[in-house]
């Protein structure tokens, strides 16, 4: 089924250290990408070691993705799934990101399951943003449109913003200076990674 040509790409759930090696070979073969979904105590404990693998294995042009299986994480560390939000374990999250990034992944967040509730799901999506994840898992089809909407837009203002400190930056390096100031705020080479991340996104 993974070899047929409209398949994407492979999501493996439950990956833990002792299992993704093997589970994943297969897909690896094919040429697919493999997006492993960290959903287990343990494979939270692995997760820079699993996240190393998939991104050294993984053929380019090919994204390589992490994603945060919250539901069933959160039942295997004895949480309630509900308690389990950005804003209560927002170091939780972050590290998952920090993890994914380290490595040159992009961290996915979790599926949002309270289907009717609109608002919380946007509120979750701009935090999950917020704290650095590129995007969200959905299973929902009338969430997809807003999952998108959170993570790829950006508005003409923003990338107006950005492109005016890109090049702000550009001409203080020919001067020696690798720091600039631009409406009181004070950026520098290392703001380089976000800008060119928000200048790629779509408008």
């Amino acid at each position: 089924m993974a070899s047929h040509p409209r398949v994407a790409g492979v999501v493996i759930p439950k990956v833990e250290m002792d299992t993704v090696v093997k589970v994943s070979a297969d897909f690896f073969a094919l040429g697919k990408p493999v997006w492993p979904i960290i959903e287990t105590a343990k494979g939270f404990v692995d997760k820079s070691h699993i996240v190393r693998l998939i991104r050294e294995r993984q053929g380019e042009p090919f994204p390589v993705c992490v994603i945060l299986g919250r539901d069933d994480l959160a039942a295997s560390l004895r949480i309630d799934r509900a308690h389990m939000t950005p804003e209560r374990f927002g170091s939780f999250f972050l590290d998952f990101v920090c993890a994914s990034r380290a490595e040159g992944c992009d961290p996915i967040g979790p599926v949002f399951n309270d289907l009717e509730n609109s608002t919380g799901l946007t509120q979750e999506l701009v935090a999950l943003r917020t704290m650095g994840f590129t995007g969200s898992l959905c299973v929902f089809p009338n969430q997809v449109k807003d999952v998108n909407r959170a993570f790829a837009f950006v508005t003409q203002e923003m990338r107006a913003k950005y492109a005016s400190i890109r090049d702000a930056l550009a001409q203080a390096s020919t001067k020696g200076l690798g720091w600039v100031i631009c409406d009181g705020r004070k950026y520098d080479t290392a703001d380089l990674a976000y800008i060119d991340f928000v200048l790629s996104q779509e408008t």
